[in-house]
């Protein structure tokens, strides 16, 4: 995951595009555990769909990893707008997401989970206003 200023987001986006990157873009800010799950449902590949009687972390963890390993893209990119905003609302669902999402990017390159298939390149922005490096580190 990478921290970065909106500020930057627009190049970076468009680089990524040219570069034959997929961009899925969470949208605004998200305040609350459902609402997190509301954005990866809504614009992430998800396999199998998640059914949203409930919301569970290990569900949703299991269904991103193979949904981004099935996906045809093989580069793409995760936009988190305004994180900052769950990790004051509610700390215990921003450490759950973030670890969810690190563990994604790991698993997409990992031969053990492909089943032949080549590794995907998964990078998750996490995109704020900083005013400096130590407002960036907040992230972590």
């Amino acid at each position: 995951m990478v921290g970065i200023d909106e500020r930057a987001l627009s190049g970076l986006l468009d680089a990524l595009v040219a570069s034959g990157y997929s961009v899925f873009d969470l949208g605004g800010a998200i305040g609350s555990k459902a609402e997190f799950f509301d954005r990866i449902v809504a614009t992430v590949p998800l396999e199998p769909p998640l059914a949203r009687v409930r919301d569970v972390w290990d569900a949703l963890s299991d269904s991103l990893e193979s949904g981004l390993i099935d996906a045809p893209a093989s580069a793409m990119a995760i936009v988190w707008r305004n994180p900052l905003l769950l990790k004051e609302r509610d700390p215990d669902a921003y450490r759950v997401a973030t670890e969810i999402l690190n563990t994604a990017v790991s698993t997409v390159k990992d031969a053990r989970y492909l089943g032949g298939q080549p590794p995907t390149r998964l990078l998750v922005l996490l995109v704020e206003r900083f005013r400096d490096e130590v407002a960036r580190d907040r992230l972590t």
